[in-house]
């Protein structure tokens, strides 16, 4: 009796689901036990049965149905070959099963806390295998890319759109166990009526945000790929791209723009780069045949500078000899040249690493900017004149200073007031002062105006000579040095006003009364121009009190003996007089 009894309780759950609802089929029973679940079977029976089974009758009519019901190829805890699990596709978004959400019981908090932990579980067990599946394409990936690209063109296709697919579920699953946690640690007591309900309703509080967007657009699988993005791994997939050879000049410049597009948007990214790697990298595409993978490579290493330590990481890779192989090349390279000198202009943004530059990249630089048709004169100019102001040393032993000065004399380059400041800069500091040994620096930009050859820039010359002479007499180093011998420079600015050349009287006037700080009367232009001033009265009238207002400067407030602006125009007075304005200003022209 003690063996029957043992039988009749060891039934399966699905006979258990049967002998507790007669109504219901064999098919529909075989349906619902596909959970397995005990409790729910033995709490359904005692439900419709308040007053409980008998322990003779009940048991004997257990055994006759499950003798009448259960088949008899089919041994104890083992399951029938009709209940197939239906395979989830890889395209579709992972759901956990529908057990899991059908578990109920008495306590609402505990059977809640145990679904929570149920999804957790099968959740991380879904991660695990996209997990598998990932690292399975990507070694795919690896060993189609060693092969050759034509052939396994197509392979290689459906290989990334696999491994995009797994990156994205991937993502998809790690939200949803996030919002299982949060779930877990916010347990609402929710009644049995509503709690089913929300698992039957895929637009209830229970469904996944992340679920419930991602089947609208395909811009929502791009917004989270960005997301989800790591940059180490994207730059460790692409370092390993740039490891092929033999691929086109349009894959390592695609792969090497990337890498400055990742650096853009993680800056801290280029900190924690691993050179030994990163470095052989940029050294193989600098060393490239093609100019575009060249140019690639300089624009690469400019990017992924971040201090003085990783310059001198840079320059071990022999950079100095590489860049300079690109500046002498012809302008056909135009863009190569264009990278390495932004390469090397990258030095002097980076605190102390103008110290980093060698004297023959300087002096590589120097002889560019002694070529006037060369496109990129004017850039090395700057460059030469910011080297100029941080370390006159190094220009001046690659022998730049003289170079800056032609450029001064000459009167074409458009920031000659920089040049200036530049040279007054040096002469500000007994330091740097030793290495202007001529003294006569400055001299050189008074020449345009006592030239008499005409040319068709030569009003053009003038105007940035003018520039270059009144940045020079509005400090106190430029107006000292042109003091020490004001009969040369001075003297000859004053002479010029003798020349019958309107465009330089002009200038020069202008120039001196910015220097002396005179506000121009309103009919200074036409009295200059040679007209005849009948109606000065009456403009004077017509101006109203808000152009006056307008007109103001600061040249007017001559009140106030304490201003030092005035003490300093005082002072330019005297050398200009010094100098011979008087005798200048009392000559007659000649009829």
């Amino acid at each position: 009796m003690a063996t029957f009894h043992d039988r009749a309780t060891s039934a399966t759950p699905t006979q258990y689901r049967v002998f507790g609802d007669n109504k219901r089929s064999s098919s529909s029973a075989d349906d619902e036990s596909a959970d397995g679940s005990w409790h729910d079977a033995v709490s359904a029976t005692t439900s419709r049965h308040p007053g409980g089974l008998s322990s003779s009758g009940t048991q004997a009519s257990l055994s006759a149905k499950s003798a009448s019901l259960a088949p008899s190829n089919i041994t104890q805890g083992s399951f029938s070959s009709d209940l197939r699990h239906s395979g989830i596709s890889r395209n579709a978004t992972p759901r956990p099963p529908e057990s899991i959400s059908h578990v109920r019981g008495n306590g609402a908090g505990e059977i809640e806390t145990a679904t929570t932990e149920q999804r957790q579980a099968i959740i991380r067990e879904q991660i695990e295998k996209e997990i598998k599946i990932k690292t399975g394409t990507e070694n795919m990936l690896e060993a189609l890319l060693s092969k050759n690209m034509k052939q396994t063109k197509e392979q290689r296709l459906r290989v990334e759109s696999e491994l995009s697919s797994s990156h994205r579920k991937i993502a998809q699953l790690q939200n949803e166990l996030e919002e299982e946690l949060m779930r877990a640690h916010m347990t609402p007591i929710e009644a049995p009526e509503a709690r089913r309900l929300s698992t039957f309703f895929n637009a209830g509080p229970g469904r996944s945000p992340s679920r419930a967007t991602t089947h609208t657009t395909g811009e929502s699988f791009e917004a989270e790929d960005s997301e989800s993005e790591s940059p180490t791994v994207v730059l460790s997939e692409t370092l390993q791209e740039l490891e092929a050879e033999g691929m086109s000049s349009d894959y390592y410049v695609d792969r090497a723009n990337n890498l400055v597009d990742l650096f853009k948007r993680y800056p801290t990214l280029k900190y924690d780069l691993e050179w030994s790697v990163f470095g052989l990298r940029v050294q193989v595409m600098l060393l490239s045949e093609s100019r575009d993978v060249v140019a690639a490579g300089y624009r690469l290493t400019r990017h992924a500078i971040a201090d003085r330590k990783s310059i001198q990481v840079i320059r071990a890779l022999h950079t100095d000899e590489l860049v300079m192989l690109s500046l002498v090349k012809e302008s056909k390279a135009s863009m190569e040249r264009e990278q390495a000198l932004k390469f090397v202009r990258a030095f002097l943004d980076v605190k102390d690493g103008v110290r980093e530059l060698s004297r023959s990249v300087v002096r590589t630089l120097v002889s560019i900017a002694e070529h006037r048709d060369d496109r990129l004169r004017n850039i090395c100019i700057m460059t030469i004149a910011e080297l100029l102001v941080k370390d006159p040393a190094l220009l001046f032993s690659a022998g730049g200073i003289g170079t800056l000065n032609d450029v001064l004399g000459e009167g074409t380059f458009g920031a000659s007031e920089s040049l200036a400041a530049g040279f007054v800069h040096v002469l500000d500091a007994p330091k740097s002062r030793k290495y202007l040994r001529a003294g006569c620096e400055l001299n050189s930009v008074f020449a345009n105006f006592t030239e008499t050859v005409p040319d068709s820039d030569r009003h053009l010359k003038l105007r940035f000579s003018a520039k270059a002479i009144s940045a020079m007499l509005k400090t106190w180093p430029g107006i000292l040095t042109l003091a020490q011998n004001p009969e040369r420079p001075l003297q000859s600015l004053l002479l010029s006003l003798q020349f019958p050349d309107p465009q330089s009287r002009d200038l020069i006037l202008e120039l001196l009364f910015d220097a002396l700080r005179i506000k121009p009367p309103s009919w200074s232009s036409s009295f200059l121009a040679g007209r005849r001033l009948t109606t000065y009265g009456r403009v004077a009238n017509m101006k109203s009190e808000q152009d006056k207002k307008q007109s103001r400067t600061v040249y007017e407030d001559e009140d106030n003996p304490f201003d030092l602006t005035a003490h300093f125009s005082g002072l330019i007075l005297a050398l200009l007089v010094e100098a011979g304005l008087i005798n200048v200003c009392l000559l007659q022209p000649r009829v």
